[in-house]
């Protein structure tokens, strides 16, 4: 059966476990706490889709299903369907072809191709030119930027009066930006790679925006400021230790290779935290919160790493 294929191939745990955990979380604790609304209040998210995309999937290893190049596309999973039938089943409506395949071979034909692929990408790049050494263990190359994401596309009004950014928390004087404030801040613009967690890296990236460190300068960090929470829309979140938001490429952003951002990748605004893995960067940023302590963001409750190096392999608690 492909849910029983499927369990082998992505992760420790079973789909069903993942089911009744994702729907714990989601039901009991409102899927990775609090958002902040259009007028910067906090807010329950908005739990009735999920998607399984660019911030990583789930400790259970879901995301893993969509390593190989040329799967990629947005995953939303009702969670009426997860309660009732289990995700193998949704994701076979959403990708029968890709996945059906894969799951097709047992557990040791499916480790041969994945580490196949993985072991031609990086000798493609060492053709190319390219120094693999720049591409993490466990990853692999694409030119290409896949759109994964939780919950659907924000849209805003066309003028944007309907978003604004908001810095608060421990911070000595609590701001807020609309996106004509936001622009007119010293512009930089940052070159890097950037590692998904669902297994791609993609190199050279380009992007505009403002540095972070420029955002808590103006509104002063409290001394007892140790960690960061970015929140986006759909109650989504992210947390960061304080001193990685600090470099000179870490930027809130609304341009990628020279034009706007598109609506899946985050537009008017994201953040760009490309050391980490980038479920790190969250996509429609609404608030920058100054905390005192580490606090679990929405894939990080659901098993991802607390930090997220790439590097290191962080992917999942215990990592």
């Amino acid at each position: 059966m492909l849910s029983q294929q499927l369990e082998k191939i992505v992760g420790p745990r079973s789909l069903g476990q993942f089911a009744a955990h994702l729907d714990r979380q989601t039901v009991g604790r409102g899927c990775g706490g609090d958002g902040v609304d259009a007028a910067g209040r906090l807010r329950r998210p908005d739990t009735s889709h999920l998607a399984v995309g660019e911030v990583g999937g789930d400790c259970f290893g879901l995301a893993r299903a969509t390593v190989v190049e040329g799967t990629f596309e947005v995953i939303e999973v009702p969670t009426a369907s997860i309660e009732g039938r289990g995700v193998a089943d949704e994701m076979k409506s959403h990708r029968s072809g890709s996945v059906g395949r894969l799951c097709g071979a047992d557990q040791g034909r499916a480790d041969s191709v994945l580490m196949g692929f993985f072991d031609r990408n990086r000798k493609a790049l060492e053709q190319a030119g390219i120094d693999p050494a720049r591409l993490p263990p466990g990853q692999y190359h694409t030119d290409r930027f896949p759109v994964l994401h939780v919950g659907s596309p924000m849209i805003y009004a066309d003028d944007l009066s309907d978003w604004d950014l908001r810095i608060f928390g421990l911070v000595e004087e609590e701001i807020t930006l609309d996106f004509a404030a936001l622009t007119a801040l010293e512009v930089v613009d940052v070159v890097t790679d950037i590692h998904c967690v669902t297994k791609w890296s993609k190199f050279d990236t380009a992007w505009t925006g403002v540095r972070l460190r420029d955002l808590y300068a103006m509104a002063g960090v409290a001394p007892a400021a140790t960690h960061v929470v970015m929140h986006g829309e759909h109650g989504y979140s992210a947390n960061l230790p304080l001193e990685h938001t600090m470099g000179d490429n870490i930027l809130v952003t609304w341009a990628y290779d020279g034009l706007p951002l598109e609506v899946e990748h985050g537009f008017p605004v994201r953040t760009l935290v490309p050391h980490l893995y980038f479920w790190k960067s969250v996509k429609w940023l609404r608030g920058i919160e100054l905390v005192d302590q580490d606090q679990p963001g929405f894939w990080e409750q659901n098993g991802y790493h607390m930090l997220g190096e790439p590097f290191a392999e962080q992917r999942f608690w215990g990592d």
